[in-house]
């Protein structure tokens, strides 16, 4: 948390106005001490694992790497897809540019390896299908706390991958019809600068031709507003 601090008073981070961290932003229940989720709570929860791979997918991540972070299943599903981004083909590898909004920083014995550690995670998640990936998290000596976890989502990662698919090919068929902006299908998209006005999505760079960094795109369900006050 101390790191987490010291980034966002910097210079880099100063334009951030919110966070997402799983563990404190979807409520947890510890029925050994007696705390359960109300069942208000346990919707919330249930909505945001729906929808928290978009923040992975579209938003800034910063991922805080010590050596234990590589064998943890929810780590590497997480980095997976903060290292991917959507197109007509499935999940693909970022390019420079977009690669920028995933910012690695190695704490512990991590951090004294000389990089390798930073590069031991790319060269783990950002070349690999996601076929690949789901065979990786599959592993055994990959942890997870609960073995469900595993059996839910690695099944809702290829359905997640084709509803991308789906939804980058209706994108790039809507852009040639500007009087369908800014809502199509539960899909927002932008080919100009404006931003979110609660959370960063994705730098928008004007092209010629659609591509994964030249469009936002964004399901209005994750942040359960009408689409026209989403954007400035």
């Amino acid at each position: 948390m101390s790191l987490l601090k010291k980034l966002l008073k910097s210079e880099e981070y100063k334009h951030i106005e919110g966070i997402w961290i799983d563990y404190g932003c979807l409520p947890q229940k510890q029925e050994a001490l007696g705390i359960v989720r109300t069942e208000a709570e346990k919707a919330y929860f249930d909505w945001g694992l729906r929808n928290v791979n978009l923040l992975y997918l579209y938003g800034n991540v910063v991922i805080i790497l010590d050596n234990d972070y590589m064998t943890r299943f929810w780590c590497g599903y997480e980095a997976y897809l903060a290292f991917h981004t959507p197109s007509e083909n499935g999940l693909v590898a970022k390019d420079e540019h977009t690669l920028k909004r995933v910012d690695i920083q190695a704490i512990g014995a991590a951090a004294d390896q000389g990089g390798h550690a930073e590069e031991g995670l790319k060269s783990m998640w950002l070349e690999r299908t996601c076929e690949q990936a789901i065979t990786v998290l599959q592993k055994d000596d990959i942890k997870v706390t609960s073995e469900k976890d595993r059996d839910d989502l690695l099944p809702k990662l290829r359905k997640f991958e084709e509803e991308r698919k789906q939804a980058f090919k209706e994108a790039n068929a809507s852009r040639s019809q500007p009087q369908s902006r800014p809502l199509h299908h539960g899909l927002v998209y932008l080919d100009d600068d404006r931003k979110c006005s609660n959370v960063q999505i994705i730098d928008v760079h004007p092209r010629d031709e659609l591509n994964p960094s030249s469009i936002a795109m964004y399901e209005i369900e994750f942040l359960g507003v009408d689409a026209e006050k989403v954007w400035r």
